[in-house]
């Protein structure tokens, strides 16, 4: 059996999606330098060796200046280069997937003497190149690789306009429609409805709004709190549902509270990925205000859930979103329009139905995760 080497955090159900998959056909070893990440993909893919490299010590703190903090950075961005040289020459390996183009891919890129593949995340491609060095190292990632894998259309053009040949490129969702259903069985169910509710402390009939978007600038969800405001005044009993965490938390949490909505917020940091989409399932509507994104598993697994999304008119969203069939578009950071979109949706059972109903059908046709990874798969192989 061919020996494959996944690099990455290794911490993300991407991470796990992927390694569950390749491990069928090659032994495969996640390389990372996340300690967190050996117990998290021990448990969910056995079957996949996982070797952590030290990561690099240097640290500083917030009262540090601009030079200093960047000269940090660039230690130990430094140091994790030659850290994953050491590591990967002492690995026999037949292919080498580096995950981000700007961390594992950009090592991978630089170090391989194998056949390099480059996993596209999204913000690597879409925002990295705004910046001059960022948009060298993304390049170079891009062009040393054999096979770069994208989510999206948004993505590609962006690899193609950074120098990538058409040729390498393979464009598939990175989301199993299947599982999802899994572990949403009880979709709807009105006892579970119900105890969502209960559990938060409001009413059986309270409509709950639900953003899983990390709390980071480029998700925005500020433009929803400052939007749930308007709602609330409309429709009393809207209840809003943020799961995420991230450098934004105490912010958003702050702004809630000064606006008076505590009441009708519940913010939560972190819980399992199984808990997060019975939770989208038990919710009214899904809202994802980001910036920029690819194929978004998030809005997908609120599609196959049943769940209308709303979502930022953004090339990723409209790649799934066709406005007012299988969800709402409204413009990028516009509270009002947001807040406006909420009430009418929330106001409209029958259109809440006909979104929901078109979504899962998207998905489901779209979405064909076992095609898709055949692509990959037959791919890999000729590589190898």
């Amino acid at each position: 059996m061919k020996t494959l080497i996944y690099a990455n955090h290794g911490t993300s159900p991407y991470d796990v999606l992927f390694l569950k998959h390749l491990s069928h056909d090659y032994k495969t070893i996640l390389l990372t330098f996340d300690p967190k990440a050996e117990e998290y993909v021990k448990e969910l893919v056995p079957e996949a060796k996982v070797i952590t490299m030290p990561d690099v010590p240097f640290k500083f703190s917030n009262k540090e200046g601009f030079y200093s903090k960047v000269f940090t950075r660039a230690l130990g961005f430094v140091t994790r280069i030659f850290i994953f040289d050491l590591y990967l020459r002492h690995i026999k390996h037949d292919l080498l997937i580096g995950n981000w183009a700007l961390t594992y891919g950009f090592y991978s890129a630089l170090w391989s003497k194998q056949n390099y593949v480059l996993f596209v995340w999204g913000s690597d491609v879409l925002l990295g190149p705004k910046f001059l060095l960022y948009k060298a190292l993304v390049m170079f990632s891009v062009k040393r690789a054999k096979l770069v894998l994208l989510d999206s259309l948004v993505q590609a053009r962006a690899a193609l306009r950074l120098g990538c040949d058409p040729k390498k490129l393979i464009i598939f969702p990175w989301f199993d429609p299947k599982e999802v259903v899994a572990i949403s069985a009880k979709r709807k169910n009105q006892r579970e409805r119900d105890d969502l509710r209960t559990k938060m402390g409001w009413g059986a009939s309270d409509p709950i709004i639900i953003c899983t978007r990390r709390f980071e600038p480029i998700y925005d969800v500020e433009t929803l709190v400052e939007a749930a405001k308007d709602v609330v005044m409309k429709i009393h009993n809207a209840r809003f549902i943020l799961i995420g965490g991230g450098m934004q938390d105490s912010k958003l949490r702050e702004r809630i509270e000064t606006r008076g909505l505590a009441s009708n917020f519940s913010v939560l940091n972190w819980i399992s990925r199984d808990e997060i989409i019975k939770m989208v399932a038990l919710s009214d509507v899904y809202v994802s205000t980001s910036l920029t994104d690819g194929s978004s598993a998030s809005l997908m697994e609120a599609m196959v859930v049943g769940t209308p999304p709303v979502v930022s008119d953004i090339p990723g969203n409209r790649e799934w979103i066709l406005n007012g069939e299988n969800g709402i578009l409204f413009p990028v950071k516009d509270k009002k329009e947001l807040a406006a979109t909420l009430i009418a949706l929330l106001s409209d059972s029958k259109l809440r139905q006909t979104l929901s109903r078109n979504a899962r059908s998207t998905v489901f046709e779209r979405a064909d995760w076992d095609r898709n990874f055949i692509k990959l798969r037959e791919a890999l192989d000729r590589l190898a």
